[in-house]
């Protein structure tokens, strides 16, 4: 079926007068008059998908495939983005090389939990991970449910990995940055979506915007809302007011510029410069706009961030170290003056360890260099086998306290000592046993020689004498 220009232009005016999409079967009834009962009704619905596709494409977009399809101009579904905090130029990517790929930062279904920006609150969009763009990218236009209030709304999927639509909703509940909002996916074109909220109104600071210099600003005004933002995303009145203080140091500075410039400004020191991953997106998300997989992956990426093996999106940062020449210059050896007992590999890293480690290294010396002389000594030194050692003491000053002897010489001292007690105990009980076997034998020697003889002549004579008596 041939489809006229006029038809074509009628359909576009109409579009432009609503700016709402319409339907194929809506178009085909109001500019040829037929019902979906008639014969020609779904060769001309065909016909019209055709013509739109190949020859209209630069005026028409197809938005939805659900029955024979929607369409919609692409100046009025582009002109929603106009002035939007979600429309600015986002932060530039900082030129280095990619070897560690975000992973909390990716999804890849559904149900999606968010965390909305200032971004997207004053857009009144939602913006998805990028991982999904393939399965959300078939459709332009969604039905957005509140399944509390049972409300819908329409809602446009754009390329960049948003959704916008929701502007009206975020006004009239007050949403705050941080809010957790939940995507459930329950149809081709249908999402349902709800918030976390608490059971008494909570008081949350306002920004406004100024699209020309790209530029939140604080009224100072705060507003009332259910919903509850995330404890640690938040960012409180005093912190906007810090942030906001930034502006002016954000010009010039990729995204691994203004990441430092957020964790040198909003870390924990106490904790190692620490800060969670998403807290650092919202914060860098106020100054230029960004993505939370952009975020993640500069993090991973750039030497002077490090992740938390125990906290889960937890990274460090520590600034990065001069060079050890500028910062311990070398002393000149004097005559006479032994070097120090360090290799030269060591003494060039020592000045790139963590303090931490650094101290650590001083305070705990290493075992070979200070036992093993101290061992050889004990072996010199041993006083003679049948002498009891006696320690030297070192005469002290009265009030004068003397330098308190390092944990290797004092357990030397303690082996010297228990190593003369032994070998003191050992000898006793050598001579111990010496005399025992002198006792014995002298034991013995008394007892050999038996005086039978003089028993018998000492009884003969008794013997004698009673009988003489």
């Amino acid at each position: 079926v041939a489809v006229p220009e006029e038809k074509v232009r009628e359909a576009e005016k109409h579009l432009q007068e609503t700016r709402r999409s319409a339907a194929t079967e809506e178009l085909i009834n109001r500019l040829f008059g037929l019902e979906p009962s008639h014969d020609l009704f779904d060769i001309t619905c065909l016909s019209f998908n055709a013509a739109l596709e190949k020859k209209y494409k630069k005026e028409f977009v197809f938005v939805s495939p659900l029955g024979w399809g929607r369409w919609h101009l692409k100046t009025i579904l582009n002109s929603f983005l106009d002035e939007l905090p979600l429309a600015a130029s986002p932060a530039r990517l900082p030129e280095t090389e990619t070897t560690e790929k975000p992973q909390l930062s990716t999804f890849h279904e559904f149900p999606l939990k968010i965390y909305l920006t200032w971004r997207e609150v004053l857009s009144g969009g939602v913006r998805v991970p990028r991982s999904l763009n393939k399965e959300l990218s078939h459709a332009r236009e969604y039905t957005f449910l509140d399944a509390e209030e049972n409300k819908s709304y329409t809602v446009f999927y754009y390329p960049t990995g948003c959704f916008l639509g929701l502007k009206e909703f975020f006004l009239v509940n007050n949403i705050p940055q941080g809010t957790s909002l939940t995507l459930e996916r329950k149809g081709p074109g249908q999402f349902n979506f709800w918030l976390k909220k608490s059971k008494k109104k909570i008081s949350v600071p306002q920004l406004n915007y100024n699209p020309a210099e790209d530029r939140f600003t604080s009224p100072g005004a705060e507003a009332f809302t259910f919903a509850l933002p995330n404890k640690i995303i938040f960012l409180e009145k005093e912190t906007l007011a810090q942030l906001l203080s930034l502006n002016e140091q954000r010009e010039d500075r990729d995204l691994h510029d203004l990441l430092v410039l957020i964790f040198q400004n909003f870390s924990l020191e106490s904790d190692g410069h620490s800060l969670h991953f998403l807290r650092a997106y919202h914060l860098v998300d106020v100054l230029k706009q960004t993505t939370q997989e952009d975020v993640e992956t500069t993090l991973l990426n750039s030497p002077e961030f490090s992740t938390s093996e125990k906290k889960k999106g937890i990274f460090f940062y520590q600034e990065p170290r001069k060079a050890i020449e500028e910062v311990r210059p070398e002393l000149p050896i004097e005559a006479g003056e032994a070097p120090a007992l360090e290799a030269p590999e060591e003494a060039v890293l020592e000045g790139a360890l963590p303090e931490e480690e650094i101290e650590r290294e001083e305070i705990l010396p290493p075992v070979p260099i200070q036992i093993a002389p101290a061992v050889e000594k004990v072996k010199v030194e041993l006083p003679p086998a049948k002498e009891k050692p006696v320690r030297k003491k070192k005469p002290k000053v009265e009030g004068e306290r003397g330098p308190r002897p390092r944990k290797s010489e004092r357990r030397v001292i303690e082996e010297r000592i228990e190593l003369a007690e032994g070998e003191q105990e050992a000898l006793a009980a050598v001579k111990e046993k010496e005399e025992a076997e002198e006792e014995i034998a002298a034991r013995e020697k008394k007892e050999e020689p038996k005086p039978a003889a003089a028993k018998e002549i000492t009884f003969g004579g008794l013997f004698a004498e009673k009988l003489k008596t």
